[in-house]
């Protein structure tokens, strides 16, 4: 549904949602060369686990292992050995 409302660009960007209140599934680890970046799995309050990538965000790790946080990100698709999935691109986290 979201690739009906492209191109995005400056003039239309891409939707940015939050789920609030959300905590961590397990498995949140930090990665990239250097290790500045967070493959974040995260579960909302009705059990739904999702995963996505948090760029630059390393450093809030020991943050969300330990409470619960608000999340904003944008949805986009990861192919990766041929397979492609739906990602989170996280923008934002709120440990709250």
């Amino acid at each position: 549904i979201l690739k009906q409302f492209a191109p995005f660009g400056p003039g239309n960007m891409k939707p940015v949602f939050v789920t609030r209140s959300v905590t961590d599934a397990g498995g949140t680890k930090i990665i990239g060369k250097t290790r500045e970046h967070l493959r974040v799995n995260f579960k909302d309050d009705t059990g739904t686990e999702i995963s996505g990538v948090a760029f630059g965000m390393a450093h809030l790790l020991p943050d969300i292992q330990n409470a619960a946080f608000d999340v904003a990100y944008t949805l986009e698709e990861n192919t990766w050995h041929g397979k492609t999935t739906l990602q989170l691109n996280v923008k934002a986290i709120r440990v709250v």
